[in-house]
Formats: C-alpha cells, sequence, structure tokens
C-alpha cells in the first residue's frame, strides 16, 4: 500500500477532511462517530483491483484507535448525514454494548458507586491483588488463564487514555456475544412484537447482586486454593498444604468488601437511572403503573431465603478412617437402604483427613435438612421460568466447588458471613431493583461507561472498578436461563382478554 499524502490524485475523501465514519468492528452495532481523514494510501487487494484506503482518527478517541477503512465506511459531514448519525445513536442506545464515550467533566451525576469505592480502596494501604506465597495471583481467583483479569493487562479491553486536553476522556467496557444477543432479542420483542417483560421479576436485581458477590467469594477461596490442593496431592509435599492454609483471608475479606460495594453502588445505579434510561418507549406505560408510589407502598420485598453452611458442611474431628471399616456409631441402624446409603456416605466423608478444624462441603447433606429438600428442577429454571433464589445460590457453589471438597475453618467463616449478607432488608421501601430483573440490569451494564464518563475517578480506581464490572458482565452472560421470551407477555393477548 502506498501514501498519496502531498499528490494531486483525485480521491472521494482528502487528507485532514472532517467525515463521519461508521463503526469499523462489524460485531458492533453501526453507528456514526465524527471523525478526521489523516492519510489516503492506494494499493491492490488479493485478486489486483485497486484499493483506496483512508486512515481515520476518530475524534475524541486516543490515536492507538486509529484504523484504516475503505470509502464504503466513510460519509461526507453533511446535515443529512447527521441526522442519519442521530438515528443510529438512538437505534443502538439500549443495546449498544462496548462503545467508547467522552468523559464529560462537568456533568456529575449518579456518583454514588465511585464513591464508595474511592473511600474504601483508599482505606486500604495494602494492594487489591496479592499474591500467594508461590508468586501465582490468587487473590483474584478468577482467571482461567493466569492474566485474564490481570490489572496491567487491561488496556485490550479498557480505555480510560486522555488525547491531548485532560478534558476528554474515555470509558470502554466489552460486552460479549451472547450478551448482545441476549439484548438483540430483547429489543426485538419489545419493538417489533409489542411484548413486555413479566413483573415483578421472578429473580430480581438485588438477588443477582447478592449472588454476585457470593460467586465472586467462593472464586477468591476456591479457584487457587483448589489448584494448590492438586499440586499438594501430586506432589505430595506437606511444605504445600501448609502453604494453602496460610492464605491470607484478612486480604479475601477485603476484596469481598469491596465486592460489595460493587454489587450496592450497581443497585444504586439501576435504581436512579432505571426510569429515564433503561426503558423502551412502549415499556414507559408499565413503569407508570408498576412504580407509582401507591404500588411501591403495597409492595412487600421479601429477602431470599438463606443458604447456611451448616446445611452442606461436616466436621472433621476424627483421624483418617478406612473406608472399608465399619462405623461403631452407625453400626446398629442399618435396617434399612436409605441408612445403609447415608452410612456410605459418611463414612466416605470421613475418610479424608482431619487437620485443624477442617470441614467437608456435603451438598447431599441438604436433602436431609427439614424443609430444605431441593429438587433439581426447583434449583434450576424450568421451562415455564419459575427461579429459585435459594436454589440460585446453591448452584452457584455447586458450579465452582467440588463435591466432597475440604474446607478450612476460616474459609467457612468467610463463606457463612456472604450466604448471610442481604443487600437489603425484607422491610426495605420498594424500589426498581427488587422488581426488575436480568434483562433490565443487563441494559444497565451496556449504558456503565455512559454513566462512569460523568464521574471524575483516577485511572488506577477506575480499571480496578472496570475489572469487577467486566467479571460481573461475564457472570450475568454465563446466566442464559435468565433470559428469553418467557419471561415476556403479550399486550396484545392481554387486550383481548378484557
Amino acid at each position: 500500500m502506498v501514501s498519496t499524502r502531498g499528490h494531486n490524485t483525485k480521491y472521494k475523501f482528502c487528507d485532514g477532511e472532517k467525515v463521519l465514519c461508521y463503526e469499523p468492528d462489524p460485531t458492533k452495532a453501526k453507528v456514526l462517530y465524527d471523525s478526521k481523514v489523516l492519510e489516503v494510501s492506494e494499493g491492490k487487494d488479493k485478486r489486483g483491483r485497486r484499493l483506496v484506503e483512508y486512515l481515520i482518527h476518530f475524534q475524541g478517541w486516543n490515536s492507538s484507535w486509529d484504523r484504516k477503512v475503505s470509502e464504503d465506511f466513510i460519509l461526507k459531514d453533511t446535515e443529512e448525514n447527521r441526522q442519519l448519525q442521530k438515528d443510529l445513536a438512538e437505534k443502538s442506545q439500549l443495546y449498544q454494548g462496548g462503545y467508547l464515550y467522552r468523559k464529560e467533566r462537568k456533568k456529575q451525576r449518579a456518583k454514588s458507586l465511585t464513591d464508595r469505592i474511592e473511600s474504601l480502596t483508599s482505606a486500604k494501604s495494602h494492594p487489591i491483588n496479592p499474591s500467594s506465597e508461590d508468586g501465582s495471583s490468587c487473590s483474584n481467583g478468577f482467571s482461567r488463564d493466569e492474566n485474564e483479569y490481570n490489572i496491567d493487562d487491561m488496556d485490550e479491553y479498557y480505555s480510560s487514555s486522555v488525547e491531548s486536553s485532560h478534558e476528554e476522556e474515555k470509558v470502554y467496557l466489552q460486552a460479549g456475544s451472547k450478551f448482545r444477543k441476549h439484548l438483540d432479542i430483547d429489543h426485538h420483542l419489545i419493538v417489533s412484537e409489542g411484548m413486555l417483560v413479566e413483573l415483578p421479576a421472578k429473580l430480581p436485581v438485588v438477588t443477582i447482586l447478592e449472588d454476585f458477590v457470593r460467586y465472586y467469594t467462593i472464586r477468591q477461596l476456591f479457584e487457587c486454593g483448589h489448584q494448590e490442593q492438586t499440586k499438594s496431592r501430586r506432589r505430595n509435599s506437606s511444605a504445600l498444604r501448609s502453604e494453602h492454609k496460610i492464605r491470607d483471608y484478612e486480604q479475601i475479606r477485603t476484596n469481598v468488601e469491596l465486592c460489595k460495594e460493587v454489587a450496592d453502588g450497581l443497585r444504586v445505579y439501576f435504581d436512579f437511572t432505571l426510569p429515564d434510561y433503561l426503558l423502551y418507549p412502549q415499556e414507559k406505560p408499565q413503569a407508570q403503573i408498576v412504580l407509582a408510589e401507591e404500588n411501591l407502598r403495597n409492595f412487600t420485598y421479601i429477602a431470599s431465603q438463606n443458604l447456611s453452611l451448616d446445611m452442606l458442611t461436616v466436621r472433621l474431628e476424627s483421624p483418617t478412617v478406612d473406608v472399608h471399616q465399619p462405623l461403631s456409631e452407625h453400626s446398629d441402624h442399618q435396617s434399612t437402604s436409605a441408612a445403609s446409603a447415608e452410612e456410605r456416605r459418611r463414612r466416605r466423608l470421613r475418610s479424608h483427613k482431619n487437620e485443624e478444624n477442617e470441614f467437608v462441603l456435603d451438598f447431599g447433606a441438604l436433602q436431609g435438612q427439614p424443609g430444605h429438600h431441593i429438587q433439581p428442577s426447583v434449583a434450576t429454571m424450568e421451562c415455564t421460568g419459575n427461579l429459585s433464589p435459594f436454589g440460585s445460590s446453591l448452584n452457584i457453589l455447586r458450579s465452582v466447588i467440588p463435591q466432597n471438597m475440604t474446607i478450612s475453618r476460616e474459609a467457612k467463616e468467610v463463606l457463612d458471613d456472604v450466604f448471610r449478607w442481604r443487600i437489603l432488608p425484607s422491610n426495605a421501601p420498594a424500589e426498581p431493583s427488587m422488581i426488575y430483573g436480568a434483562v433490565h440490569l443487563a441494559r444497565l451494564i451496556v449504558k456503565l461507561p455512559e454513566f462512569l464518563s460523568a464521574t471524575a475517578m483516577t485511572d488506577e480506581k477506575l480499571k480496578l472498578l472496570l475489572k469487577f464490572l467486566d467479571i460481573f458482565a461475564e457472570f450475568v452472560e454465563e446466566h442464559e436461563e435468565w433470559f428469553g421470551k418467557q419471561f415476556y407477555f403479550s399486550l396484545k393477548d392481554t387486550e383481548s382478554s378484557v
């Protein structure tokens, strides 16, 4: 490709011309950005045909985002094309997912979340992501790859750089393809098919946020811990076993508290922004009824049921027991097949070696708890869309922690605390986050860059916050059972039945 800078060759656009350029990434929504042509290059494509490319700088973006595009992506800066730009922006407003936004320092709305992050992180003198004794970063506990969520490597996902002037900064949050698919379907159902989301949601925003904190905590405690246990078994090293027991539980508690603040801040953002920013025009009449003062006064929020770790843990109080040796305390109670099965289960659990008041997580123990007999169809979502907050919490445990995994007393205390924690008490005044569910929360996630652009956070704090938000977006995206047509109803059907 040969640059034509300074040449007199005629092209549709010239160096330095202000233009409008389409989003070059085909996986993102089709929108137009204010842009400038930096350079025109001419060459040949694979078939030997003439090819002209334009190096485009997107106004307000860092130069690292400059892209070469064909003239099909570029429009003249005219009134007609400006109107097209506006129309495309409005169309993509609620399901845009993954764009750069200007940071307008004059706007200071919805600062609750960033204020909380600022106060909590500034009060801690130690880093948020400590390393384990062998040098691996275990505090974060989320990465399938050890560098996937490294703060120092986040430039691929986020951008908060400043270009020449501190008046223009950007916030970038990545939204995955599944996420965009959920929101595209949501848009189609509401705008094209005339449907509305059923309210109140069976799994409200507050419950999803609580489950996210539990998910994060479990990953903190067990992702790296499980890897260390595997290493210790493989290498038969008592030193590594001791290393696992000297985990920095205070640091983990600090990280969990920070995650709680992020979750509560998201709740505040959701309640504040839903009426004006997270609803399609077709949903506003429904919202006016649901969020009416009288309706909110009569709405009763029931906090999700506690899942106590005492239901799921067996304390190891005896030395290693031979799995083939009968347990004397149960030798007289084997008259039925059920009792025999229970004995085999307990014998298997007791075959673990007891070290310093350890516990074994036993999901089978839940079936024996009065009032907590959870059938698989209740713990997960049925085709009818029925969700159980209690089952949701249990599934988070099952998805992360292996059956019969040994946990320390300290880890059990951390888990007990986070499963007792509630983002709001049952007697709290009604808010949108108690009524709306996953799809409206997903809309908030793609709008967050725009809201965060109105804050004055430092780059360091912003990167930390965006790291949590990226994990949260992934958490929501993975739960496909929270989305689907079964959570909507048709306005036409409602009108015909009246």
